[in-house]
C-alpha cells in the first residue's frame, strides 16, 4: 500500500513538471535579428562571359544581272544603314540592258500585233451578231466568235503583264547604270560577301548583313 502511494505521488510530480515546462516554452519571446544597412555604389554595368548570337541576318541580293566591280565592306566590317556595300561594273550592266531592250522592243511589236488582232475579232463578233439578228448566222457562230474574243483578251492581259515587268526591268537597269553602288539596308556587321569580279543574276545573294 505504501508503495502504491509512493508511485502515485511520483507520477503527480512528473505531470506537474511537464505542465510547467510547456507553459514556459509557449510564453518564450523570440528576439528579432537586426542588420545594419550600408550605403554602397551601384555598378552601371555587369561583366559577364558568353557567346554573342546573331539576331537577324539580312541577305543583300543583286538588283540586276551583272558583274561585281568592287566590295566596299569586307566580312567583319560594321556598317550603318545606307553605307555602300558593293559596286556594279557598269559595262556588264549595259550589256544586260541591251539584251533587255531587244526583248522589250520585241514585246512591244507583239503587243501592237495583239491589239490589231483584238480589234479584228471584235469587228467579226459584231458582224456575226448582226447576221444572227437577221437569221443569217447561227447561235453557235456567235458563241464561237465570243469565245475567240475572250481568248484574245486573256492573251492580251498575260502579254501586258510581261510587257510591264520587262519595262520595269529596263528602268531598273538604267537606274543602276547611273548609280551602280548598292547600300546596306540596315546597321550591323557584314558576315558574308561575294568576291569582286563575281558574275551575278538578278536576286542572287551577294552579301549578308547581320544584326549582332
Amino acid at each position: 500500500m505504501c508503495n502504491l502511494k509512493t508511485s502515485l505521488l511520483l507520477i503527480g510530480v512528473i505531470i506537474s513538471f511537464l505542465g510547467t515546462s510547456c507553459q514556459n516554452k509557449s510564453s518564450e519571446v523570440v528576439s528579432p535579428v537586426i542588420y545594419a544597412a550600408t550605403k554602397e555604389k551601384i555598378s552601371r554595368s555587369i561583366l559577364i562571359s558568353g557567346k554573342t548570337e546573331v539576331l537577324v541576318k539580312t541577305p543583300v541580293n543583286a538588283i540586276v544581272a551583272g558583274t561585281i566591280k568592287s566590295v566596299k565592306a569586307e566580312v567583319g566590317s560594321k556598317v550603318k544603314k545606307g553605307d555602300p556595300l558593293f559596286e556594279y561594273d557598269i559595262e556588264s550592266v549595259k550589256k544586260t540592258l541591251e539584251t533587255f531592250e531587244k526583248g522589250f522592243l520585241s514585246q512591244l511589236a507583239n503587243k501592237k500585233n495583239s491589239d490589231i488582232q483584238m480589234e479584228s475579232l471584235r469587228v467579226a463578233l459584231k458582224r456575226t451578231k448582226l447576221m444572227y439578228s437577221k437569221n443569217i448566222a447561227s447561235r453557235k457562230e456567235v458563241e464561237d466568235a465570243e469565245r475567240q474574243v475572250q481568248t484574245q483578251i486573256n492573251s492580251n492581259l498575260s502579254m501586258m503583264k510581261e510587257f510591264e515587268e520587262h519595262e520595269k526591268g529596263v528602268k531598273k537597269l538604267q537606274k543602276m547604270i547611273s548609280d551602280p553602288v548598292v547600300v546596306s539596308p540596315m546597321a550591323g556587321m557584314v558576315v558574308e560577301a561575294s568576291a569582286p569580279g563575281a558574275a551575278v543574276n538578278e536576286n542572287d545573294k551577294v552579301m549578308v548583313v547581320a544584326d549582332v
